[in-house]
C-alpha cells in the first residue's frame, strides 16, 4: 500500500470542513538517524526527482516524504539538488533577472580565504602586525615542538559586507542591489552595490575603488553615481562612511563571494543525501503514524 505522508497527519475541524492538520510536525526517530548503519550516502545525478528515487529504491513514489524528513528538507523543490536549467530558472525567479550572469558580478558576502596561502616564516609572522596574527596558526618541530612556521588558519569565517557608504543625493531611481559606479572625477572611481535609495540618500555596501572622498580625492560639482540596471545617473554632494568591517590592511584575507557562487555552493550541499534503508521504512512510517495520531 502507498505510503502517503499527509495520510498519517490528524484531521481537524475549519470551517465546518473535516481537513488534514498540516500545520502538524514530526520528525523521524533519533534511533533510527543516530545509527548510521540504517542509512547511507547517495548523490543525486541526472536530474532524478524525490518521487522518481522513492519508486526506484522504496517502489513507492509516495515515500519520497521519507527523503525529505530525513534530509530536514522543507522546500521539497528547491531544498532538493538542482539541474543546471533548474538551477538558472531557480535564480532568475529568486532574484527578479533575465540573466544569471549579473548575479556573477553581484556580492553576497565576503570569506576568509585561508585557500590562497603558502606558509610564512617565524620571522615574518613576528613583523605582521598583531592584529593580522589572529589569521595564522603554528606549526610544529615533531623531534623537538619547535615552532617551524606559520599556515592559515583552516577556518571560513564569513562577513556581510566589507563596507557601507552613504551618499546625499536624489537616488529615488536606482534599484535594489544594483550595482553602482561613484565617480569623483576623471582617475578617482568606485563600485558598490544598492542597499537604500531615497529622495535624499543612497546607502551602498559590498564597495570596492575609491568610495570616499579624501585629501587626495575631492567632491566636486561633477561628481556622480550610475546604476547599472536602472540608468540612473545622479550628481552627490556628501560621501560618509556608515561602515569598515575589514580595514585596509586586512584586505587581502578576504574575498567577495558572489550571489551565483553561494547559490551554486547551497544547491552542491543539497547534492549527496541521506536515505534510510529500505528495510526500516515501514518501521518508519508506522512510528510516524503513531506520533501524528
Amino acid at each position: 500500500m502507498a505510503q502517503r505522508y499527509f495520510d498519517k497527519f490528524p484531521q481537524v475541524y475549519y470551517s465546518n470542513n473535516i481537513a488534514v492538520n498540516i500545520t502538524e510536525r514530526a520528525a523521524v526517530m533519533s534511533s533510527v538517524l543516530n545509527d548510521s548503519t540504517t542509512y547511507y550516502s547517495y548523490d543525486i545525478s541526472n536530474g532524478k526527482r524525490p518521487d522518481q528515487f522513492s519508486d526506484s529504491y522504496y517502489n513507492d513514489q509516495y515515500m519520497s516524504w521519507l527523503l525529505y524528513l530525513t534530509n530536514d528538507i522543507i522546500d521539497p523543490y528547491y531544498g532538493w539538488y538542482l539541474t543546471q536549467e533548474q538551477f538558472n530558472d531557480h535564480l532568475k525567479k529568486k532574484y527578479n533577472t533575465q540573466s544569471v550572469s549579473t548575479l556573477q558580478n553581484k556580492i553576497a558576502f565576503y570569506r576568509n580565504n585561508w585557500y590562497n596561502d603558502d606558509t610564512i616564516t617565524p620571522v615574518a609572522y613576528a613583523a605582521l602586525p598583531t592584529e593580522l596574527h589572529k589569521y595564522w596558526q603554528p606549526y610544529y618541530n615533531p623531534n623537538n615542538a619547535k615552532i617551524m612556521g606559520y599556515f592559515r588558519k583552516q577556518i571560513d569565517w564569513t562577513i556581510n559586507t566589507n563596507s557601507i557608504v552613504s551618499y546625499a543625493c536624489n537616488a529615488s531611481s536606482f534599484v535594489n542591489n544594483e550595482i553602482v559606479t561613484v565617480t569623483f572625477d576623471s582617475t578617482h572611481s568606485g563600485r558598490g552595490q544598492v542597499v537604500t535609495a531615497n529622495s535624499t540618500n543612497l546607502v551602498i555596501q559590498h564597495t570596492s575603488g575609491t568610495t570616499l572622498a579624501n585629501p587626495t580625492v575631492v567632491i566636486t560639482g561633477s561628481s556622480f553615481i550610475t546604476g547599472s540596471e536602472s540608468l540612473a545617473n545622479v550628481v552627490f554632494t556628501q560621501s560618509t562612511s556608515l561602515a569598515n568591517n575589514i580595514p585596509s590592511n586586512e584586505v587581502v584575507y578576504w574575498d567577495p563571494v558572489s550571489i551565483y557562487d553561494s547559490e551554486r555552493e547551497s544547491n552542491e550541499s543539497n547534492k549527496s543525501i541521506k536515505v534510510i534503508d529500505r528495510t526500516y521504512s515501514d518501521q518508519i512510517a508506522n512510528a510516524l503514524k503513531k506520533v501524528l495520531a
